[in-house]
């Protein structure tokens, strides 16, 4: 049951879900951490809780228990996702806008592919969410939520629900949030390029469009990006930080 908890966590999770790393390796890191975790399991109040739980079993309701179990690890990883997530919906909105949005290059962290600026996004968030110490954040509310949550005494309540769905529309929210700067300067030039091919219309707006939006979203975007990368270190720390508050959900 520690093992099913903890593979939640590798499935979702930043850092931990990646794929770059072989899964086996992966495979090997989750049994290690549940081997770590288990004398938690073992102690005072939650081991009698946890054996009262899980009495009397049978192989149909220890099933349950075990996705039960799995539930937990996904929703702590998939907070921790949305954060991270919402760096790449930004990478997404200012890739389309300055013209990068077929421009796609494979992700090795997810496995899918990525706009070229959302994959520069996503590296960076990567990054900051180990500068900030988010997977010692994980690691340390998966450990305490088998105390406050003993194994087989998960119940998912509507707080937690409300919490996650909160989260994914925070997700979309701090998206545009980042990518403002970007998306701003870009729409100005679109409107600039339109005043101009009303002014001449002997001038091809469409072939000077492309270029010109091009280089002042990277100028915008280079300018931006140390604030930029403020807001997404804050809006990490804020997740991590939050991740305790979760667990009373359950």
């Amino acid at each position: 049951m520690v093992l099913c908890r903890t593979t939640g966590i590798f499935l979702v999770a930043p850092f931990f879900s990646t794929t770059t790393v072989p899964r086996l390796v992966r495979v090997l890191l989750c049994a290690t951490l549940a081997a770590c975790l288990v004398p938690i399991v073992h102690a005072g109040r939650t081991q009698a809780t946890a054996a009262e739980a899980m009495a009397g079993l049978t192989w149909v309701s220890l099933g349950l228990v075990a996705a039960k179990e799995i539930g937990v690890g996904l929703v702590l990883g998939f907070f921790a996702l949305m954060a991270y997530t919402s760096v790449q919906v930004a990478g997404e909105l200012m890739s389309e806008q300055m013209g990068f949005a077929m421009a796609k290059v494979a992700d090795p962290t997810s496995g899918g592919e990525l706009a070229v600026v959302a994959h520069l996004a996503s590296v960076m968030s990567l990054l900051l969410f180990v500068a900030v110490d988010g997977h010692h954040w994980l690691l340390m509310a998966l450990g305490r939520s088998f105390e406050q949550v003993p194994v087989g005494a998960v119940n998912l309540s509507g707080t937690t629900l409300t919490q996650i769905v909160d989260a994914f529309a925070r997700m979309y929210e701090s998206g545009v949030v980042l990518a403002a700067p970007v998306l701003c300067m870009t729409m100005l030039t679109t409107v600039a390029v339109g005043v101009v091919a009303r002014l001449v219309p002997q001038i091809n707006a469409l072939m000077l469009s492309f270029p010109l939006k091009i280089s002042i979203g990277l100028l915008a975007l280079g300018a931006a990006l140390p604030f930029i990368a403020h807001a997404v270190e804050k809006q990490l720390t804020t997740m991590s930080r939050g991740l305790m508050p979760l667990l009373a959900g359950f």
